[in-house]
């Protein structure tokens, strides 16, 4: 939803004939209307896992893009629309030969005045984390950033806590192993890819599988951010577990961990 205009976007992925094929949908709600118009239906997708989507506004102009991110078994792609989602452009690799996590794989910080875009995955070869990043609304993508390593398999998140007064925004990526052996918040934050790694507090204590990991943060003022993590775990007893901290920015933005 554009909070500023009031319009809401609705993304959706449904099954085809062929049951390894996804097609994406997306509806467009306008202000003071009840009803949501089917505006665009994006090209047909193999093995679809996720998608994430959301928008940017370009301060010069005004202009609003959408931006969507697709996930397959192997795959991440990206594409956008300068037109409320009536036409898309192709679809571009972000990066193949990785896997990403179901949710809170993307997020787009909607009052960066760059335009920022980051998606959060894993590669195959090498079990790293890493994260894409775009400062101009889509149209690049910059090397991806190492964020972190698990040598198994693990959930990931990727949150926000906004911008600061030149429009950079702060980036919190995260993951958990499923034992909860090795498992860290990274924080990123302009030009850098790790100001600091904060150990989990959480330990080996349901013995059931993670569920879902979900990461927020939010700017207190006076330079300080505080991180709060999520570790849902099911199957046998559901269980919800929360992690925080607070971080300062330092006069040479740099992070300082003062609590957690």
């Amino acid at each position: 939803q554009d909070k500023e205009s009031g319009d809401i976007f609705v993304f959706f992925a449904t099954k085809t004939n062929d049951p390894y094929t996804s097609e994406i949908v997306v509806y467009h709600r306008r202000p003071g209307e009840r009803s949501f118009e089917l505006v665009a239906t994006l090209p047909n997708m193999r093995r679809l896992v996720t998608i994430g989507a959301g928008y940017t506004i370009d301060s010069t102009n005004l202009k609003r893009y959408l931006h969507l991110f697709a996930s397959n078994y192997d795959t991440v792609y990206y594409t956008r629309s300068v037109d409320d989602g009536k036409s898309w452009s192709n679809y571009s690799v972000i990066a193949s030969n990785v896997t990403t996590g179901l949710y809170n794989f993307m997020v787009i910080d909607t009052k960066a005045k760059s335009g920022s875009l980051y998606v959060q995955y894993r590669s195959r070869l090498t079990r790293k984390l890493l994260v894409s990043r775009s400062r101009n609304h889509g149209q690049t993508f910059e090397s991806a950033m190492i964020v972190g390593e698990s040598p198994r398999p693990s959930r990931d998140a990727i949150g926000i806590c906004g911008s600061d007064a030149d429009g950079e925004s702060l980036v919190v990526s995260s993951y958990v192993d499923f034992r909860a052996e090795d498992s860290s918040i990274n924080v990123l934050f302009k030009n850098k890819s790790i100001f600091t790694r904060i150990p989990y507090p959480f330990t080996k204590t349901t013995g059931t599988p993670m569920m879902n990991l979900m990461i927020d943060c939010a700017y207190r003022g006076s330079r300080q951010f505080f991180i709060t993590a999520a570790i849902f775990t099911g199957l046998i007893k559901d269980q919800v577990y929360i992690a925080h901290g607070t971080l300062n920015l330092a006069d040479d933005n740099e992070l300082i961990v003062s609590e957690q």
